[in-house]
């Protein structure tokens, strides 16, 4: 008979028949008197009793209330004879009752189990008095017989699953479950909370998991039957795919018990998804006891913003851990871990692997530190390449080491507050043993601009000529590779410039800090720059002490001597070189300059106003250089004087000493270059330049250097009362005389020489030469091209060449040979005639080819204007025959004279003057023959 309860506390009795009693809701007492009863409390806590034959006292599956923990009782169960019905809970194993029985004080067998309960700590239990736990057998109960592979999932609450006799899989869901695989191959899967696993019999398989873990405790996990040989962990559903890694996650308890600890996604850091193996310690465990990964995809994984594990698995995978403190498993393949914000744990495992040293913005909570732990020489690197590090020699900057001697890479950028750093410390491995093989480096070869933030930045320039400017904070600014330009800004900067030839540039009108250059003697040719600041600043870059540069700068230099080069402002400046070969522009202002030891250039750009310039420098000082290569308009340099001399109306200069400075360059105006007592190196530019030299004390072995393209230029002896000896077209060493030696710097490059009042020897070369004698008897040879020929005062020899050239022999008695071309024999005094114009003597004319020039202000009485034929010309047969003639110019075949009748044909008025002589008599001359000029 069925018998059935309410909903209240039911007092039900059976027959004396085989009966079916339900108690359903309410704490009711089932009695079953006769017969063999089947007897269900239902919800509540029930008392059963069986009474007489072989009753059956059911553990139910079902929903249980939220009242208390529910207990239900048996009375009188007869061993042999009563029995428990557990197949509603498909428990079909005896070890599973075991593991679900206790005793209470009186030693009463209590059997508890849970199913879809609201809240973990409600269970139905199951008390059989006078039974101890230790009397049950499998005889007592009815078990579960239908062999079925389920899939049987929990509720979000505190679970026992039970799998029977099939392949069953196990889903234990939220909440701290219990999972019983019991008979079969099963899969246990406990899902989030601490659950406990109980594999039974056969092969089972416990899955470890990737899934959002609770925030509410460190979730445990507990095999407590594992079976070496027989059951598995199947990690697969994290992709591990390397005992190596297993082996990193694995510690143990108290007890020796192996526990394997990960992490994915968690709300919190301090959550773990834990897997503890009872009765097997760490170092029993072995590759055959797992499931691993064994797909081979290169995969890319991005872990969550909290604490993360991320596994590789057997490809090529890209592994990037956000922010958190992550553990990154690369495993098998070549794989690229980055782990970003946070301070974070890089296992490469096998392969060729790559480890990222990212620019980001940090956290500010602390100095974050990613820790490389299998950093393989030859195989791994280090990739720089989002910071932009070019150059082995910033790593090396960057490195330091910890207490156990473990290389630290640190690093800032765009920082919150400046002390923290992103590190990478790669363990095993020293500062020293790093190479620049074990780093993937910037290769894009970019002119860039890089700005800082407002606070502590590090920022690097790669292989381009770069532009950093670190703004606010104490930066670090890495030039590397290329000729950068690093500012520093505001605040407590340091530079490192790097290869390349570096410049520094400070706006010191504004407080700018203590900044420090770090360079050495083989990184380029370097600049501090001071153009943009408008107050004095005092340089010195001998110094290797902080020095005060104004009142907003105070400069640290590593050595004292590493940089070459310094530019000021337009202040009152002062700047001291050091040993090297220094460049120093003063800029606008009253600039004081000194290079001292080495090869110094003193550089000006004249162009605009610039002050009145002190240049201070000593014998023993180098072989230095002034420079006005930039400026385009004329200067006039003398090195060897040591009062105040105006170069031009933009530069006043002073010289410490005449003997000191060596060489000059101009620009490209027509400057006017004069050496002194030194072997100078003059160098003109282009424009038409003159290069001036008083030889008549010792001047030294003077080199001037020119270009065919650098305008008509002149050397000039206009001073020198010594004879000079000069050929334009000799390249090689020549002596002018016994106080200066000279060395052109090509045979083409000189146009025009100027000589002194001695008696000079000018050569030309294949220009077109302009060669001035001065006084003294000059000689004057202008070989090719069309050259002009001017012997000045004395008794001059004038030679053409193979040009059309002009032969002015000035006063005197010269002699004239024009050679090859259409030459002109000039004639012209210091206004009108005189008889210092001397006898020229014309060693050969050419008719119809040369020209004989008269200036019509010296022969005044001409009666031609200029540009009109010479009609005003007679040719008569001997000298005394000139006087008779009307014309005022008179040629004698007798004797190749030319005479001057100034006053035509009136006798006696002694006014017939001979002023040249042709070597050739006979020719026919005519009035085509001449010309006239002003």
């Amino acid at each position: 008979m069925l018998i059935k309860g309410t909903n209240n506390n039911d007092n039900l009795v059976g027959t004396s028949g085989n009966d079916t009693i339900q108690g359903l809701n309410g704490n009711d007492s089932l009695s079953g008197q006769g017969g063999n009863d089947q007897l269900l409390g239902g919800y509540g806590s029930d008392t059963l009793y069986g009474g007489a034959g072989n009753d059956e006292f059911v553990l139910e599956n079902f929903n249980d209330s939220v009242a208390a923990q529910n207990l239900d009782i048996v009375t009188d169960f007869q061993k042999g004879a009563d029995k428990i019905d557990v197949r509603t809970l498909r428990i079909s194993d005896f070890n599973t009752i075991s593991l679900l029985t206790s005793e209470d004080t009186d030693t009463n067998a209590i059997i508890s189990t849970r199913y879809n309960f609201y809240d973990g700590d409600y269970y139905y239990r199951l008390k059989i008095n006078g039974i101890r736990k230790s009397q049950l057998q499998v005889s007592d109960f009815i078990f579960n017989s239908a062999v079925v592979n389920d899939t049987i999932s929990g509720s979000g609450n505190n679970d026992d699953l039970f799998g029977g006799l099939g392949n069953d899989s196990l889903l234990g869901g939220d909440g701290n479950d219990r999972l019983f695989g019991e008979q079969g191959d099963d899969k246990l899967l406990g899902g989030a909370g601490s659950d406990t696993l109980y594999g039974g019999a056969g092969n089972d398989q416990f899955v470890l998991e990737n899934f959002n873990g609770s925030v509410a405790a460190k979730d445990l996990d507990i095999v407590t039957d594992f079976q070496k040989g027989a059951d598995k962990i199947d990690l697969r559903t994290l992709r591990i795919s390397d005992f190596n890694t297993i082996s990193l996650l694995t510690s143990e308890d108290t007890d020796t018990n192996a526990i394997i600890s990960t992490r994915y996604n968690f709300y919190d850091g301090d959550y773990y998804y834990r897997l503890k193996i009872n009765g097997i310690r760490k170092s029993q465990l072995q590759v055959s006891d797992f499931i691993l990964n064994s797909a081979v995809v290169n995969d890319t994984i991005s872990g969550s913003g909290n604490n993360d594990d991320l596994f590789g698995g057997l490809g090529n995978d890209s592994l990037v851990g956000n922010s958190g403190d992550d553990r990154l498993f690369g495993e098998q393949g070549d794989d690229n871990l980055s782990g970003r914000a946070g301070s974070d744990t890089l296992y490469g495992g096998a392969g060729n692997d790559q480890f990222v040293l990212e620019n980001f913005n940090g956290s500010v909570a602390a100095k974050d530190l990613d820790i490389v732990t299998d950093f393989q020489k030859g195989a791994d690197k280090i990739d720089l390449r989002t910071l932009r590090i070019s150059d082995f020699n910033t790593i090396s900057l960057l490195t330091s080491e910890d207490t156990d001697t473990n290389a630290i890479i640190s690093t800032r950028y765009n920082f919150y507050d400046g002390d923290y750093y992103y590190r990478l410390k790669i363990n095993g491995i020293r500062k020293s043993q790093l190479q620049v093989s074990d780093f993937i480096l910037n290769s894009a070869v970019v002119n860039d601009t890089i700005s800082g933030s407002g606070n502590n930045d590090d920022l690097f320039g790669g292989l381009g000529n770069d532009s950093l400017v670190g703004n606010s904070g104490d930066d670090r600014l890495f030039g590397e590779q290329g000729d950068d330009r690093l500012e520093g800004g505001e605040d407590n900067d340091t530079l490192y410039g790097g290869t390349g030839n570096d410049t520094y540039y400070f706006l010191a009108n504004s407080a700018l800090g203590t900044d420090t250059i770090i360079e050495t003697t083989t990184d380029g040719t370097d600049t501090i720059n001071f153009s943009g600041t408008t107050v004095a600043v005092n340089l010195n870059l001998g110094l290797t002490t902080s020095q005060t540069v104004n009142s907003n700068l105070k400069l640290i230099l590593s050595a004292n001597n590493v940089i070459e080069n310094a530019t000021g402002g337009t202040g009152n400046d002062t700047l001291i070189g050091n040993t090297l070969n220094n460049n120093l522009i003063g800029g606008g202002g009253n600039d004081q300059l000194q290079g001292l030891a080495g090869n110094d250039t003193y550089s000006f750009l004249a162009n605009s106003a610039l002050g009145t310039d002190t240049i201070t420098e000593t014998t023993t000082g180098g072989t230095d250089t002034i420079n006005f290569s930039g400026t385009t308009v004329a200067v006039n340099l003398n090195l060897g004087l040591t009062t105040l001399q105006t170069v031009n109306s933009n530069l006043k200069l002073i010289l410490s000493a005449n003997n000191v400075i060596e060489n000059a360059t101009g620009g490209t105006g027509n400057d006017s270059l004069t050496g002194n007592t030194l072997n100078n190196t003059l160098i003109g530019g282009d424009g038409n330049d003159t290069y001036s030299f008083l030889a008549n004390s010792a001047l030294g072995t003077d080199t001037i250097t020119e270009t065919t393209t650098g305008g008509t230029d002149t050397i000039n002896f206009s001073g020198t009362t010594t004879a000079v000896n000069l050929n334009l077209g000799l390249t090689t060493l020549q002596t002018v005389n016994s106080n200066l030696k000279l060395i052109l710097s090509a045979n083409n490059v000189i146009e025009n020489a100027t000589g002194g009042t001695g008696n000079d020897s000018l050569t030309g070369n294949t220009l077109n030469n302009t060669l001035i004698g001065g006084d003294g008897n000059d000689q004057l040879q202008g070989l090719e091209g069309n050259d002009n020929l001017q012997g000045g005062n004395g008794n001059d020899t004038l030679t053409g060449g193979t040009g059309d050239d002009v032969l002015w022999g000035g006063l005197g008695n010269d002699i004239l040979t024009g050679n090859a071309g259409k030459d002109k024999y000039q004639f012209q005094g210091n206004g009108v005639f005189s008889t210092s114009l001397g006898v020229d003597y014309i060693t050969q004319f050419e008719v119809g080819q040369d020209q004989i020039v008269l200036s019509k202000t010296t022969f005044n009485a001409v009666t031609n204007n200029v540009g009109q034929a010479l009609t005003d010309f007679a040719v008569v047969t001997d000298n005394q025959f000139v006087n008779a003639s009307n014309a005022h110019i008179v040629f004698s075949r007798s004797s190749g004279s030319l005479f001057y009748n100034q006053d035509g044909n009136v006798l006696g008025t002694g006014t017939v003057f001979e002023f040249a002589r042709l070597g050739n008599p006979t020719i026919t001359l005519s009035s085509s023959d001449f010309s006239l000029i002003a």
